[in-house]
């Protein structure tokens, strides 16, 4: 039970980081990808934006 507490994993900071990906992407994607692509046949039954999932590949 003592050994236990060596294994534990350190906690990791996601969500600032991606905060600043998505203030970095947003903008672009509004310029740059076609409207489109932006406003697609049922885009908005999708479990992520596309603005998230670029931040989460990035």
């Amino acid at each position: 039970m003592l050994d236990q507490l060596q294994y534990k994993q350190s906690v990791v900071k996601v969500q600032s980081p991606l905060a600043k990906w998505i203030t970095l992407l947003s903008p672009l994607y509004k310029r740059f990808v076609p409207v489109s692509i932006q406003i697609r046949k049922n885009y908005k039954y999708a479990k992520l934006d596309d603005i998230t999932l670029l931040d989460l590949l990035c």
